[in-house]
């Protein structure tokens, strides 16, 4: 015999809809707690997924919207604005090991300007595109070796100035990653 599984709703209601304060368990075995609107997760709650993610934060008509935290089992969280159910704005994504970005987000992407700090000591700060370093930006390495100027798509690109350790300078036009003069 076969019995079709569905939603489990238990809350307040309002026209037959979900309203007010409410929890659902969802069919895959994800958890809602919070507040609805007009039978939407709308308001302060809290997104408990099956395979382990929390979202705790804000949701409109159904989606994470708003600010948030959202944490992963492998330790990695991020904290910021949502819309349309992805990061989207402003936030920090912080990872297991200590590195962590804090600036723009796009559709869950570092999408312009932002500041990423590994654990190393290594920081860049500057310009990203879909999760890639690229435009302007600067990196700083632990042994005080620097570089600033143009990136593209994770590598010097462009006109830039890397500074060693050492005081020794290479300034001019960088390609793939590899100096080529004035």
């Amino acid at each position: 015999m076969f019995f079709k599984r569905k939603n489990k709703y238990r809350g307040e209601k309002k026209d037959k809809l979900y309203h007010g304060k409410g929890s659902m368990i969802f069919v895959n075995d994800d958890v809602y707690e919070g507040d609805w609107k007009e039978g939407n997760m709308d308001g302060q709650g809290t997104y408990k997924h099956n395979n382990g993610d929390i979202y705790i934060g804000k949701f409109s008509v159904g989606k994470k919207s708003g600010e948030g935290l959202y944490t992963y089992p492998d330790g990695k969280t991020y904290k910021g604005q949502f819309s349309n159910d992805m990061k989207n704005g402003i936030g920090k994504l912080t990872y297991a090991n200590g590195d962590f970005y804090v600036g723009e987000f796009v559709d869950e992407l570092f999408f312009g300007e932002g500041e990423f700090i590994y654990s190393n000591g290594t920081k860049y700060t500057g310009s990203y595109q879909k999760n890639l370093i690229h435009g302007k930006g600067t990196i700083i390495h632990p042994n005080g070796d620097k570089y600033e100027g143009e990136w593209k798509y994770g590598t010097y690109n462009g006109i830039g100035k890397y500074t060693h350790s050492d005081g020794q300078i290479n300034a001019g036009r960088w390609e793939n990653g590899k100096y080529r003069g004035e």
